[in-house]
């Protein structure tokens, strides 16, 4: 069994793992199972972890510098499995609208799906289905002002 294997068998399993400061963070119910698999695949855990850390940094610093020159970046999704479209503003984003078919996400769109560490995969593939059939922003539930009945 090769570490995708194992990392994809524990994630099925339920176990997060993560690296923090170069140490490997479980999150979890373990069974025997995976404590052995971890301990035998420790080392290719942490070196794999680190990689998709770094890949992760690098692409994050792209993003930044094409919202920074162009105001917007486009991307593939590996969840979403498509392209997207982020933008700085609401107003870039709707003159790329104008444009183009694919998805398109604000800054703040994002800050706030970030900021709900609630979200599930499923949960955020929903999101974006729900965002690509009706269009509308994500916003924040504590920028809705609720009426109540009197």
């Amino acid at each position: 069994m090769d570490v995708k294997l194992v990392l994809e068998k524990l994630k099925t399993n339920g176990i997060q793992l993560k690296l923090l400061d170069g140490s490997l963070k479980i999150q979890g119910k373990l069974t025997d199972e995976d404590k052995d698999l971890i301990k035998q695949f420790k080392d290719e855990i942490i070196v794999r972890l680190t990689a998709e850390q770094e890949e992760s940094r690098v692409m994050s610093e792209k993003i930044d510098a094409m919202l920074e020159n162009k105001g917007y970046a486009y991307l593939f999704s590996k969840l979403l499995g498509e392209k997207l479209i982020i933008a700085d503003t609401e107003m870039t984003a709707k003159q790329l609208s104008e444009d183009s078919d694919l998805v398109i996400y604000t800054m703040d769109e994002l800050s706030v799906l970030c900021k709900d560490k609630s979200f599930t995969l499923e949960g955020l593939k929903r999101i974006h289905e729900a965002k690509k059939l009706f269009g509308g922003n994500i916003v924040d539930n504590a920028d809705l002002e609720i009426k109540k009945s009197p």
